[in-house]
């Protein structure tokens, strides 16, 4: 069977004009970049073809080329913030161009203001609360404390 492309990774950069097939996705991005400019880039860190959200595609992302395509993207977005933070005149230009493609629409976030997103408690959370030990709770529901409580050790993990 012949493969459906003869590339499995794009090795070239497409032209950022270029139109295709729209994604659809959700991040946080669309309403940040309301409030501040942003940056996105796309490299290629899956086989072509690879369908979102599957097994493969977590497979792949442990693979070296998603490694050198995520390294690499790393650097040019960093680099990006450098010119920014110390480039005053770009800073300007910047700021400059996200006021004039914002203002013509205001941003109003769909979700209304009443609307508190469920906060799931963490299972170590779940844990104290159902012992009884729900007072020893941080605001960031971490569980702090002593001896037999959960506490955190030296790799970020909790260990009773």
């Amino acid at each position: 069977m012949k493969p459906a492309h003869p590339k499995s990774l794009s090795n070239y950069i497409i032209p950022l004009d270029t139109h295709g097939e729209p994604m659809i996705g959700s991040t946080d991005v669309a309403d940040v970049s309301w409030v501040i400019p942003t940056v996105q880039a796309h490299v290629p860190t899956m086989a072509i073809g690879t369908p979102g959200h599957s097994w493969q595609l977590t497979a792949q992302g442990k693979m070296p080329d998603a490694h050198k395509g995520l390294a690499h993207v790393a650097k040019i977005m960093a680099a990006t913030g450098i010119d920014v933070l110390t480039d005053k005149m770009l800073l300007a230009q910047v700021k400059k161009v996200h006021f004039e493609q914002t203002r013509a629409t205001s941003y109003r976030c769909p979700i209304p203001a009443e609307v508190k997103p469920p906060v799931q408690p963490r299972p170590e959370t779940l844990l104290l609360i159902a012992t009884g030990e729900h007072h020893d709770i941080d605001p960031n529901c971490r569980p702090i404390g002593r001896g037999g409580r959960l506490q955190r050790n030296g790799r970020g993990r909790h260990t009773a």
